[in-house]
């Protein structure tokens, strides 16, 4: 029988650097010394707690209700990695990077509730300077918190197409930036899905209900409609990260606050959805005063 679903869609954690998600009061490295989280870390904690705390609440079972099923949907760079000579980083080890991930991860379902044995946990595959070639840190990262080491074949998957009650979730995460503008931010995705729905209807293909793309830790939404009907075609979503911005970010003067948070969609047995975001606009930059 359809069941009420719970959708939790995290992206660009970039885990390991300076400017992004880090949990608990210190992480004390495998080879000695103690990091202390920045005070701009611990309102990135804070508000992961928040969104899962939500996540939490839409988890509880409704009147004669079974328990909903929680997916878990890890939308690309799950790590920092070492690349460009990047000077923001808590360790420069990977597997040390991969831990902190997983130590997210693990607050993650403490607090949602998440079951491995009913929920449904699954990893997209990023850019490669973070995510590893081939996505090889995501997938130790999958792995262990799935307690699979020993299964064959790729588990992290690079272009998400699922079916849940009838509603289709496209999700990648490189896609369509936000436009340079303010006047104009939706736009570039608003053309995006105009361009695969015609694309769908060319090529027999479904049409997603949803699509959502990562990688610009911009919080952005648009859609399309039938043009007789006025109903929307497909909604289209960029995502919030986990991150604030970094030194190179910062020295472009890019005036996009940072958008740090998580998309949340429910859907119901009989295919009727809905979506939140649980996220906030974080401003890192100090005015200095006489």
């Amino acid at each position: 029988m359809p069941k009420r679903h719970i959708i939790a869609i995290p992206a660009d954690l970039h885990s390991g650097s300076k400017v992004a998600l880090i949990t608990g009061n210190q992480w004390e490295f495998v080879d000695d010394g103690v990091y202390i989280p920045s005070a701009g870390q611990k309102i990135i904690a804070q508000q992961w707690d928040i969104a899962w705390q939500a996540v939490a609440r839409l988890m509880k079972p409704k009147l004669l209700q079974a328990r909903p099923k929680l997916s878990i949907f890890m939308a690309g760079d799950s790590i920092e990695g070492v690349h460009h000579e990047q000077s923001q980083l808590i360790t420069a080890r990977k597997d040390e990077q991969e831990r902190i991930h997983i130590a997210a991860m693990r607050r993650a379902f403490e607090i949602s509730g998440f079951d491995p044995k009913q929920d449904e946990l699954r990893y997209i595959s990023g850019t490669g300077v973070h995510d590893g070639i081939g996505s090889s840190s995501s997938e130790r990262i999958v792995r262990e918190l799935l307690g699979v080491d020993k299964l064959d074949g790729r588990i992290v998957i690079d272009h998400l197409r699922r079916n849940i009650n009838g509603v289709l979730l496209d999700i990648a995460h490189q896609g369509p930036g936000p436009g340079l503008r303010r006047w104009t931010r939706s736009n570039p995705l608003k053309l995006a899905l105009q361009d695969y729905y015609f694309q769908c209807l060319e090529l027999q293909q479904p049409v997603p209900r949803y699509f959502i793309r990562a990688h610009r830790h911009q919080f952005v939404t648009a859609d399309t409609r039938h043009s007789l009907t006025g109903q929307i075609a497909i909604e289209g979503f960029l995502l919030p990260s986990w991150t604030m911005k970094t030194d190179l970010v910062q020295a472009k003067a890019v005036t996009n606050l940072a958008n740090i948070g998580m998309l949340i969609i429910t859907i119901e047995p009989d295919g009727q959805t809905y979506w939140h975001c649980e996220y906030i606009i974080h401003d890192q930059d100090e005015i200095i005063k006489d």
